[in-house]
């Protein structure tokens, strides 16, 4: 019986803290930084499936989802070693535009209120909600 995990990295420090979970996974059980196993891979090791996925080329791809509003952090692994390995749906960053801006403005201004009103946001001023 298979057992599948999903390792899900958010912000800064989890996505930096993933990056070296997933460079000691690939060591231990014998997976190059482009996602192919190695030649002198051990066969009977059955239990890289729990945290690699097949894909139909024969590469393996972290079972993995990062997750960062900064697209910097997400950019050091588009470009890092293990580049190849990893699949760009899965790299999710929050692009800084109109509405990302209208959200931390809003935010902000939510907590300096002390009159107990609340604010909600303008649903027409970010479409992409």
């Amino acid at each position: 019986m298979v057992r599948e995990v999903l390792t899900i990295s958010v912000g800064q420090g989890g996505i930096q803290l993933g990056n070296a979970i997933w460079s000691q996974y690939c060591k231990e059980h014998d997976i190059k930084p482009n996602g192919e196993r190695e030649e002198d891979a051990k066969t009977d090791d059955l239990y890289f499936h729990t945290f690699f996925e097949e894909t139909a080329a024969g590469q393996y791809v972290p079972r993995n989802l990062s997750v960062d509003l900064e697209p910097t952090v997400l950019d050091d692994i588009r470009r890092g070693p293990y580049a190849g390995m990893f699949h760009p749906e899965f790299l999710v960053n929050w692009s800084e535009g109109r509405c990302c801006k209208q959200l931390c403005s809003w935010s902000l201004h939510r907590r300096k209120r002390t009159d107990g009103h609340r604010q909600r946001p303008n649903p027409k001023a970010c479409r992409q909600l």
